[in-house]
């Protein structure tokens, strides 16, 4: 039989997927079932997932958010920049374009980074160039150990619409 254990990893997209591959890779050791769990579980406090959108209009849509949010946000042109840290939403800041948001992002990971090798993940909404300009800068700026660029899944794409940037990552202990 078939033993299976169910973990709410309390993240999201990319950083959803560091937790499942690294419990993947210590499964292939043949570690024990208990021991796979607890390290997955240790992960989600590790992992880390910032992200900006270009347009609220996505997320009034899917009714998880007022329009007049979306509508004050587009006003001022504001590009909000969120973070998601084991199952809790936090607003970060408001940078007013996607430069300055994803050199907020770039500066974000760099603080949190402290220093250490990193796994980063980084994510886009149909928005290639910007995410390879953004991990670009990642790697050239920090020692990362594992990276990649992933594009959202279309049932992501369509809470968040196009353009998001995100990045998820964890440091080395």
């Amino acid at each position: 039989s078939l033993k299976i254990t169910l973990l709410d990893s309390q993240a999201a997209a990319g950083a959803q997927g560091f937790i499942a591959l690294e419990a993947a890779r210590y499964a292939i050791t043949g570690a024990k079932l208990q021991n796979i769990v607890s390290l997955a579980e240790s992960m989600i406090s590790k992992v880390q997932l910032v992200a900006f959108l270009d347009t609220l209009d996505y997320l009034v849509k899917s009714g998880r958010i007022a329009k007049i949010i979306a509508w004050a946000t587009t006003l001022i042109k504001i590009k909000p920049l969120t973070e998601l840290s084991q199952g809790v939403p936090r607003l970060i800041s408001k940078p007013r374009n996607r430069s300055r948001a994803i050199y907020q992002l770039l500066s974000i990971v760099e603080q949190r980074a402290k220093g250490k090798a990193i796994h980063v993940n980084v994510m886009h909404a149909n928005s290639p160039a910007d995410a390879k300009i953004l991990m670009t800068q990642l790697q050239s700026n920090l020692n990362c150990k594992e990276a990649f660029i992933t594009e959202f899944t279309p049932v992501m794409g369509a809470h968040t619409g196009p353009g998001l940037i995100g990045v998820a990552f964890y440091k080395d202990d």
